[in-house]
């Protein structure tokens, strides 16, 4: 289904027909929902059972998503020739935590769903310290 709803939005993009008045604020207004919604679910299949169980998998993940990711964006677009903005973005959206959607869409997706929300609950916390750490670095350069 959320293929689907892509394809659709893409194609109502792209052929320009017009809106219906009001359903861009009602659209934004989910839109706005959505995030803390999406925290609130990741956090209620939260198992601390379930993350001891997968602590290495957990542990990989982080290391992947909060050190090796950041540093091959913030390297991929100097390679390419992005300016230091376009660098320090990379850097940065490199070093942002796992989605919260991804807990959604695992579980109905018949996914491993609490293993993606330790994942979740992790990277969150980790970011709290490797987001600065990456902006340092990034300065320090």
């Amino acid at each position: 289904p959320i293929l689907l709803a892509c394809l659709l939005g893409l194609a109502l993009n792209f052929s320009g027909a017009p809106q219906p008045p009001g359903v861009a604020e009602t659209l934004q207004l989910l839109g706005s929902a959505a995030l803390p919604l999406g925290l609130i679910v990741a956090g209620a299949g939260l198992s601390f059972r379930e993350l001891a169980r997968t602590r290495v998998t957990v542990g990989a993940v982080v290391v992947v998503k909060m050190i090796v990711t950041p540093l091959a964006m913030w390297q991929l677009a100097r390679l390419y020739g992005g300016d230091e903005l376009a660098q320090g973005i990379a850097l940065l959206c490199g070093a942002a935590p796992g989605a919260a959607s991804a807990y959604v869409l695992a579980r109905q997706m018949g996914g491993d769903a609490p293993l993606m929300a330790g994942i979740i609950a992790a990277t969150t916390v980790f970011s709290v310290i490797g987001i600065p750490a990456a902006l340092l670095l990034f300065h320090l350069a």
